[in-house]
This record gives structure tokens, sequence and C-alpha cells, in this order.
């Protein structure tokens, strides 16, 4: 909060708010596939995700 209020630069007057971004880790960990990957996508973006990471479980 102390950088978005204090020393982040307003843009077009106002202070840009950070970007939305889904990340699988907190519900999955590690215990992913592309299937279960690709099913979470959609709905990531309807909630207005900005962002997709796919987390350390990349290499599974």
């Amino acid at each position: 909060r102390y950088i978005r209020d204090w020393v982040q630069p307003p843009l077009n007057g106002s202070r840009p708010l950070p970007p939305a971004v889904y990340n699988h880790w907190f519900k999955l960990g590690a215990d992913i596939d592309e299937q279960t990957m690709l099913s979470l996508v959609e709905p990531a973006r309807r909630l207005g995700m900005e962002y997709f990471v796919l987390d350390a479980g990349w290499y599974a």
C-alpha cells in the first residue's frame, strides 16, 4: 500500500490498481496437468484475471 500510495506515479490522474492474477499453486500445488490448466483459463478470464500464472508445478 505504501508503494501504491506514495511512490507509484499517478496514471491519468489516478493511481493504477495492481493487476488481477490467478495462480493455481494455492489450490492445486504441483498436482496439475495440461487439461486441468486449460479448464481454468476461461473461468479466470471471465473473472477479469489479467495474468494466469503457472507456478512451481510447471515442470509436472
